[in-house]
């Protein structure tokens, strides 16, 4: 099970990066708050992939601060 949860928090972060790649590629003055907010939600869900994979259920925020910290203190 934390295998497939993992993946789709993968995938997730994925669909977040080909998105914002594409509205970068676009126009990146035109579209520049929808790609920091695809940025922050594929940051956001890479993180929760990691802790996920350690077998740490990420909490439900999304403050990317908070999540490093949590991060960096439970995984080696």
């Amino acid at each position: 099970m934390t295998k497939q949860l993992v993946k789709e928090w993968v995938d997730k972060a994925e669909e977040d990066f080909r998105t914002l790649q594409e509205l970068y590629n676009k126009s990146p003055s035109d579209f520049a708050t929808t790609i920091c907010f695809h940025s922050q939600q594929c940051a956001e869900k890479y993180l929760k992939a990691l802790l996920t994979k350690h077998g740490i259920e990420p909490p439900w925020i999304h403050t990317l601060e908070t999540l490093l910290d949590l991060t960096i203190s439970k995984i080696p």
